[in-house]
């Protein structure tokens, strides 16, 4: 992410230096919460939609947040990444013009590889944090994802939320301790996060707007 092959700003072209690795974007994640919580012209209530690696920072404070505080009320993943230490994912060889998701995310840790460094996958993985307190949550994914995620994460974050009694919901509205999930189909066309979010719009601001359950 420095400059010149990413333009500005980027990590080498912002003071204080910011490397942008872990936890550097989720304490961004976090502040941005607390900011848009205290803007006056806020109702109190924060809602998170990210996609790829946005989406993981988004799961990643929705489990690790504290409610009325830097936890989102809502959530909305986008084909995330949430469990770093997944080895069939590690495992899964990186193709041409794809973003290789081991080189990424050794980077992003700041750890020589991933084979010994199992404990500091598991301490940035959303998925860690995941308990019966997430908030309610919109977690999809494209049906042939163009990236190397596949279907990986996003199985690994529902069989984490039904463990710990976060279970499905078919309702069109938030319900507590529930989450709605849905693999967008694209037939032949491979999608990735916000590509596909033409498709999923209508029903996610729709999920959205009738916001956080009272109870």
């Amino acid at each position: 992410m420095n400059a010149p092959e990413h333009p500005a700003p980027s990590q080498n072209t912002v003071l204080p230096v910011d490397d942008g690795h872990y936890p550097a974007q989720t304490t961004d994640v976090r502040m941005a919460i607390r900011a848009a919580r205290r803007d006056p012209r806020c109702n109190g209530l924060v809602y998170c939609v990210g996609g790829s690696a946005g989406a993981s920072h988004a799961a990643y404070l929705a489990g690790r947040g504290k409610p009325g505080d830097d936890q989102p009320d809502l959530v909305v993943c986008f084909s995330g990444i949430y469990d770093f230490a997944n080895l069939q994912h590690l495992q899964f060889p990186c193709r041409p013009n794809e973003a290789c998701y081991w080189e990424n995310l050794i980077n992003y840790l700041n750890i020589p590889d991933f084979e010994h460094h199992r404990r500091e996958l598991e301490e940035a993985s959303p998925l860690t944090y995941v308990t019966r307190n997430f908030p309610p949550a919109f977690i999809l994914a494209a049906l042939k994802d163009a990236s190397q995620l596949r279907l990986f994460d996003f199985q690994s974050l529902l069989a984490k939320l039904e463990s710990v009694g976060v279970t499905e919901s078919m309702s069109a509205v938030p319900v507590a301790h529930h989450y709605k999930q849905w693999v967008v189909p694209a037939g032949l066309t491979k999608f990735h996060a916000f590509d596909y979010w033409e498709m999923a719009r209508p029903v996610v601001l729709d999920w959205l707007q009738v916001g956080p359950p009272t109870n």
